[in-house]
């Protein structure tokens, strides 16, 4: 099931989201970033963000927000 994410929800992502962003293939956000930040970045800047559900267990989170603008 696809929902919107909960602060329960991140915080038992995080530690998936942790060896995302600390192997820097995939985001280029700050490997050393903590929880707090990553929440913020991650569920409180984008317009909504979500998780997929599967049997109670988070399994992957999306966010949605605009296109970055490209050069001028």
């Amino acid at each position: 099931m696809i929902r919107a994410i909960t602060r329960a929800d991140f915080s038992a992502f995080w530690p998936t989201f942790k060896s995302i962003i600390q192997a820097q293939e995939t985001y280029a956000f700050d490997s050393d970033m903590n929880e707090s930040s990553a929440y913020s970045l991650w569920c409180e800047t984008p317009l909504k963000s979500f998780v997929y559900e599967e049997q109670g267990q988070v399994l992957a989170s999306y966010y949605l927000k605009a296109n970055a603008m490209g050069p001028s």
